[in-house]
Order: C-alpha cells, then structure tokens, then sequence
C-alpha cells in the first residue's frame, strides 16, 4: 500500500528560461599597473554584463600573453580570453597567429595603453608617435 505521505506527483524537469546568463572573461596583460588597474575599474561598471572578469599581470612579449591567456582559459574554462598589450617595440607577427590558432582576442595598445586613458581624460587628444611623447603629457 503506497504512503500518504508521498502520494503527489513531482516534476523534475528543470525550468527554461529563469537564469541568466553567466558569461566569464579573461583579461591577461603585461601592463603591470595602469592596464590592470584599469580593468579592475571597468570591471566594476554598471554596463558590464559580465558575471565574471579576471584581469591578470604577466610578463613577457605578446605572443607569450597570449599563450599564457590560453592556458589559463582552458585550465580554468573562461568563456572568452583576452591578451592586452602595449605594441612597443614587439614583433606582432606570433601575436597575431598566436591569438588565432588558440581563439584569443588580442588587442595592442599603439603606442601605448595609458594613450587610451588620456582620450578618457581629457577633451582634445594629440596625435603621439610613441610612449615617450605620452609619458611627457
């Protein structure tokens, strides 16, 4: 004889359609202060739609930031990477093919990132050639 307790029907199905979406990205630069400062601050911004932003520092030229951003993503399954550096005086080349055989967005900073940070800054921006007339603003 069945319990009465237990005597409902229950539907294990999950719901559609009730969570949102979780998107995880990775951001590795080799820009030790200003670019991860400054992603940790965009990261905070009411219009990013991102569940999850990891900004890391690495060292090196950027075709290993990019190696290493792949790494990291798939040790650790971020939906999206990103390898961010300063173009100095790099051969991009590896970067580029780099960033396409493993699936990494690359962006380089011409001539450097804190460039992007004086256009936030100020109202009129002078055209720079490289970061030492940057750095000299």
């Amino acid at each position: 004889m069945p319990s009465k307790r237990f005597n409902r029907e229950t539907n294990l199905r999950r719901p559609s359609g009730t969570r949102e979406e979780r998107w995880s990205i990775l951001i590795v630069t080799n820009g030790e202060r200003t670019e991860v400062a400054y992603f940790e601050g965009v990261r905070k911004e009411p219009w990013v739609t991102a569940s999850k932003i990891k900004v890391k520092f690495e060292h090196g030229d950027p075709a290993a930031i990019v190696a290493r951003a792949a790494r990291i993503r798939d040790d650790s399954a971020y939906d999206e990477a990103w390898a961010v550096s300063d173009l100095d005086e790099f051969d991009v080349k590896p970067a580029l093919a780099a960033a396409q055989n493993h699936a990494v967005g690359l962006a380089l900073s011409v001539p450097c990132f804190e460039a992007w940070l004086i256009l936030h800054l100020s109202e009129g921006c002078p055209s720079f050639n490289n970061a030492h007339q940057v750095g000299a603003i």
